[in-house]
């Protein structure tokens, strides 16, 4: 008879999973453990419950633990973070497939084939000048107005700091960006 680390309760050995660092709880609590922190998409917490410890649960442990759905839920955002991670991953415009970047800042879509620049996001441009979005916004901007928005994207932009403006009210004011440059 053992006593969980987390829940107290004492059940038999069976009942109980033994993690590399040796230390060892029941499977329910566990199970619960596991499921949060995949539900939640907080997998770097995936580790040893007990106190100070930060070794990880193994994945076949989480392969028994977890549902076929919720296994698959977590193989794809260990997929998700582990690309972000990658500096020369690009992800296709059209349909949103990871791509690598080659040296010169052009990548090629396997699931759709579109080979584009990894600056600009448009068609491959051999030979010319990439237009990048801070070009882009400095042709788009007319007046003395700081907040812009692109026909061809839909996207609402702060010439200022040449970034996505997604709620005016919170880019714009004492604590961010000056929509009118003049005032």
């Amino acid at each position: 008879m053992h006593e969980c680390g987390i829940c107290f309760n004492v059940y038999a050995g069976t009942e109980f999973a033994q993690l590399p660092c040796q230390h060892f709880f029941c499977l329910k609590c566990l199970q619960t453990f596991a499921q949060m922190h995949v539900k939640e998409g907080t997998l770097g917490n995936l580790q040893c419950p007990g106190s100070k410890c930060a070794v990880m649960i193994p994945p076949a442990l989480l392969k028994r633990l977890l549902d076929d759905k919720e296994y698959e839920r977590r193989e794809s955002l260990t997929l998700e973070k582990t690309l972000e991670s990658m500096s020369d991953v690009a992800y296709c415009p059209r349909c949103e497939t990871p791509c690598i970047e080659d040296e010169v800042q052009y990548a090629q879509c396997s699931k759709c084939f579109f080979s584009f620049c990894t600056l600009c996001w448009e068609r491959r441009h051999v030979a010319m000048q990439c237009m990048t979005l801070e070009m882009k916004l400095q042709i788009l901007q007319v007046g003395n107005i700081n907040h812009m928005f692109c026909w061809a994207c839909q996207c609402h932009y702060c010439y200022s700091c040449k970034q996505i403006v997604r709620r005016s009210s919170q880019h714009y004011g004492p604590k961010g960006c000056k929509q009118h440059p003049d005032d």
